[in-house]
């Protein structure tokens, strides 16, 4: 909202005129407010006509409060926001959004910004007629590549601002925003998105594996967590249907993966699911296919795939390994640090000289 914006709506919830409205809020100290009365009968015929009152000022050499409180003082209705965005639309003064033909047609770019809008990215309409896409995240890169995708779509730049946390231990935020309604339509032609009611499109199953993959990155950029201690990256929503859908998805991709129902709920939470993926194949196809655009996530993941090289050998080398242990082991070497001394898993060693011990070899 402008300063101009604020000044209107100020007058109207005073109800009374923007000189006085302006020095309550004293936001300007000094107005010019003589208008000679032929000067006065021009401003409200340019005004009946469809300026602006910035239009106005400017012609005029005033500011823009002394138009409002010209045509209050004369009985003129301020018009709303509503209209005058119209007003100004028509007129040229603002323009109109359009959008190429080919950003109809489902990219891995638009893919990627419908996992996010199941995810942290919202839709909405408000009363006035504002159509608005947009991302709040607290990781920067996260919402320029939000930013990013829809440029290179539509051939719109989001406005990138970012958000002060109004709570104590809250993080600060960044947002991605655009307001129109041809990229409103486009994507309510995909579904809702409501929080606890969305699905993936049908079209994302019909298609290629990169369109698959990037609407899971989008998704799991939104609410994807990498755990490298337990080795598994998950996924939580409210969304029953919807957290199906994504196990669905993997499994399509060749990823395995299981869903758990949270059971301990606090106060008058909703009850969430978990998805869980889990076991070095499936860690390392997530990896391969969709990764994570956030820096940070992509990071953990890199951690979580090394150490599975690291500590997860083929049997056979394994049992190359078993005479090493056994030397170790006859040393008096602890099972963990004979698994650090040859780069495999603690519950490695155990397992193979168990064996060796049961055989009597």
């Amino acid at each position: 909202m402008n300063e101009e914006e604020q000044f209107i709506r100020s007058v109207r919830k005073t109800g009374t005129s923007l000189k006085l409205a302006l020095k309550k809020s004293r936001k300007v100290s000094k107005i010019n407010i003589k208008i000679l009365p032929n000067t006065e009968k021009e401003i409200i015929s340019l005004y009946k006509n469809g300026e602006s009152g910035h239009t106005i000022a400017r012609k005029f050499g005033v500011h823009y409060s002394t138009v409002y409180d010209c045509l209050i003082k004369n009985g003129i209705e301020i018009r709303s926001n509503k209209v005058a965005g119209v007003l100004a639309s028509d007129k040229g003064r603002i323009a109109r959004h359009s959008i190429p033909e080919s950003s109809l047609d489902l990219s891995p770019e638009k893919s990627y910004i419908l996992g996010v809008m199941c995810g942290d990215g919202y839709i909405h309409c408000t009363k006035n007629k504002s159509y608005q896409i947009a991302l709040q995240a607290v990781d920067r890169d996260f919402v320029i590549e939000f930013a990013d995708c829809i440029n290179k779509i539509y051939g719109i730049q989001p406005s990138i601002s970012k958000i002060k946390a109004t709570q104590i231990n809250w993080n600060e935020k960044w947002q991605a925003r655009v307001c129109c309604k041809e990229i409103f339509n486009d994507m309510i032609n995909y579904g809702h998105f409501k929080t606890s009611s969305w699905r993936i499109p049908e079209i994302i199953f019909e298609s290629s594996d990169e369109i698959k993959c990037r609407f899971l990155r989008g998704f799991f950029d939104s609410e994807g967590n990498v755990d490298v201690n337990s080795r598994r990256i998950t996924a939580v929503s409210t969304n029953k249907d919807g957290i199906n859908d994504i196990a669905n998805l993997l499994t399509n991709l060749g990823i395995k993966s299981r869903i758990h129902k949270n059971s301990t709920i606090c106060g008058n939470r909703t009850i969430s699911f978990n998805l869980r993926m889990t076991g070095r194949q499936n860690i390392v196809k997530y990896c391969e296919k969709i990764g994570f655009s956030i820096q940070r996530k992509h990071a953990k993941l890199n951690e979580l795939t090394k150490s599975y090289k690291l500590f997860t050998k083929p049997h056979e080398e394994t049992k190359k390994l078993l005479p090493k242990m056994l030397e170790s082991r006859n040393k008096g070497m602890s099972y963990e640090k004979i698994a650090n001394k040859l780069g495999i898993g603690t519950a490695t060693v155990w397992v193979y000289l168990k064996k060796k011990h049961k055989s009597g070899d």
